[in-house]
């Protein structure tokens, strides 16, 4: 049995739309649409994107009641909370994630045009290295989403690796130009990470991975990401504090915002689309 939470957007499409109105003991035949790859990665490739009819039988309704907001709701959450310090930790938490995508936004908006700055030619070998690196970890999805690896194995040849790279080239391009362009900037600046700081991230990540049973944790590896993206980001605080980058921050309608977020998934679909290209 399945809980279904009949709020708009939040399962297939289809799926809520044809369970408005039901009634417990009613069996209903409803149309839906399984969701594209892009916006699932647990689905099955054969499966997304595809049209199905789900048999349901409702064996009960009930009505969400939301709580009343007081210290005795808060105090359900956390022994000797008061509701004033949750809303207090509920307007941080938010406030931290909105700051954090904000800041996330800025740094690749400023990487972009570190890399249209300089416009360095990389060499051939890293491109190469950096599509290897992407194409291994578009067959884990691959095999994460119930492709058999009878199917991946077809994918893994010379030919399909040179497809994937030239639809990759670009983008690896602008990443590593802006790299490149961070580096320098390090260098000439005396901008260095704190080996403490990457220390403490790294064994973050790596309890992490062993509290989700990850036995593959690579800790060079995760180590020289780790110091590569704290280095990026203090070269890009480093830029904005000195006025070598200014942000302008614009303020748009929601209807800007939602034709923007249509935009993006577009550009996710149309990049799956050409990833799975590579399998045909």
């Amino acid at each position: 049995n399945l809980e279904i939470i009949l709020e708009e957007g939040r399962f297939m499409p289809g799926l809520v739309e044809g369970l408005m109105g039901a009634k417990a003991g009613d069996v209903k035949e409803i149309s839906v649409s399984f969701p594209n790859m892009a916006s699932s990665k647990s689905l099955p490739q054969e499966l997304a994107g595809k049209p199905a009819i789900f048999e349901i039988t409702v064996h009960e309704v009930k009505n969400r009641v939301l709580p009343e907001l007081n210290d005795e709701f808060a105090a359900s959450i956390r022994d000797d909370l008061t509701f004033a310090e949750l809303e207090n930790e509920v307007r941080t938490a938010v406030t931290q994630e909105r700051d954090d995508k904000t800041v996330d936004q800025r740094n690749r908006m400023v990487e972009l045009q570190l890399y249209e700055r300089v416009k360095v030619d990389i060499p051939d070998t890293l491109v190469t290295e950096q599509a290897r690196e992407k194409f291994a970890m578009m067959m884990a999805d691959f095999r994460e989403q119930g492709t058999p690896d009878e199917e991946i194995k077809k994918m893994i040849t010379p030919e399909g690796f040179t497809k994937y790279k030239d639809i990759a080239r670009e983008g690896i391009c602008k990443t590593l130009g802006a790299a490149l362009a961070v580096n320098d900037i390090a260098a000439a600046e005396g901008i260095q990470v704190d080996p403490a700081d990457v220390e403490d991230q790294l064994a973050m990540l790596k309890a992490q991975a062993e509290q989700q049973g990850d036995n593959d944790f690579d800790a060079g590896s995760v180590k020289g990401k780790i110091e590569a993206q704290m280095q990026r980001d203090q070269v890009i605080d480093f830029l904005v504090a000195e006025g070598k980058a200014t942000i302008k921050y614009v303020d748009k309608s929601m209807a800007e915002i939602e034709a923007e977020l249509d935009a993006d998934a577009e550009a996710m679909e149309a990049e799956a689309a050409q990833n799975a290209e590579i399998v045909d």
